[in-house]
Order: C-alpha cells, then sequence, then structure tokens
C-alpha cells in the first residue's frame, strides 16, 4: 500500500496536505486553550504548587488508576479501559503524526510494529466490548441517577467509529498483504 504522506493528492505531496492540516488544527486547539487560560485568569488566585507529594499522589490514585470509578466495578472497569486505550490510541496518533509529517525520518507508522499493532488491537477490542457495556448501561439498563444525553451518546458514537474504524482497517491490511513483521491476530480474525 503507498504510503500517504508521499502520495500525492491533485498535485500536491501528501505530508504538505498534512502539514497544512495540522498547522490550521492546532491554530485552532491553541485559540480555544486561549480562551479558557483568559477565563481562568478572573479566576480567584490559588496556590496550586503546595504539598507535591500529596497532589502527585492524588494524580496517581484519581487520574492515572482512575480510583473513584471502580467504586461501581462494571462500567468502573469499562470505563478505564475506554481511557486507557484513548490514551494508548492518543500517543500512537501522534506517533503517525509526527512520521506523517516528516516521511524522511526512518520510523514505520506505529501499527507497522508488532508490539504496538497487537497493544492497538487488544486495547481497541476491550474498548469497544467497554463502550457497548456503556452504551447497553446507559440506554437499556441506565441507573436513577443517570441521565441521558445527546453529549454522552456522541461521545460513544465517535469512540465506537474511531474503534472500529481502526480494527476493520487491521482487517484489511491483513487482506492487502500489509502485515509483514506485525502480529495482527483480530486483523487476521477480520480479513
Amino acid at each position: 500500500m503507498p504510503d500517504p504522506a508521499t502520495s500525492h493528492y491533485l498535485g500536491v505531496p501528501g505530508y504538505l496536505l498534512l502539514w497544512l492540516l495540522t498547522i490550521c488544527s492546532f491554530a485552532l486547539f491553541g485559540r480555544r486553550v486561549l480562551d479558557y487560560v483568559r477565563i481562568l485568569r478572573r479566576a480567584r488566585p490559588e496556590t496550586r504548587w503546595n504539598r507535591p507529594l500529596e497532589r502527585a499522589k492524588r494524580f496517581l490514585i484519581y487520574v492515572v488508576l482512575q480510583r473513584r470509578l471502580l467504586d461501581e466495578p462494571f462500567i468502573g472497569i469499562a470505563h478505564v479501559l475506554i481511557f486507557w486505550a484513548f490514551v494508548f490510541f492518543s500517543a500512537s496518533f501522534f506517533w503517525n503524526l509526527v512520521r506523517g509529517l516528516l516521511p524522511v525520518l526512518p520510523i514505520p507508522y506505529a501499527d507497522e510494529v508488532s508490539g504496538m499493532a497487537f497493544a492497538l488491537e487488544l486495547l481497541g477490542t476491550l474498548a469497544l466490548l467497554s463502550v457497548v457495556g456503556a452504551a447497553v448501561r446507559r440506554f437499556i439498563f441506565p441507573p436513577p441517577r443517570l441521565e441521558r444525553s445527546l453529549d454522552a451518546t456522541l461521545i460513544l458514537t465517535l469512540i465506537a467509529i474511531v474503534l472500529v474504524t481502526f480494527l476493520g482497517g487491521q482487517g484489511f491490511k491483513v487482506l492487502g498483504g500489509n502485515t509483514e513483521g506485525t502480529w495482527t491476530p483480530l486483523g487476521t480474525f477480520l480479513a
């Protein structure tokens, strides 16, 4: 399969289009961040750099390990799987972005590395099962305190689309014979 970064689209190299889209995306993101910074600057000052060990411990427990979510084991584990799959996929997207922006670098795309391809497939599958579980809980067996919202529906749908397209793409890569040196058991199954 041809490399999208070095292919040409209407006579323009793919990496130039990617640079243009990346600059636009980062500019929009930066603008949004500045809006939030302006709002936060009007807030009451607060000391946030005291007690660094306590703050680091709380960060580890409540952000990295997602402790509070595990009070409800089924949906908590599903949420943790979705969260960590998102973190892992985000890292691979950044890796792919760097590879696409700088095609002269001798680095492969993330899913062309055997361990990474397997980890993406495994986390993608677990996260997709978790999204299905979250959707069933939200729409079929909702607890009384859970409100149905368009935002939640949209978020679950978008996450599912990213995961399904990645996993489907792995199957198509196997069909196209583009999996040399990688272990993609789910892609092989889907193919």
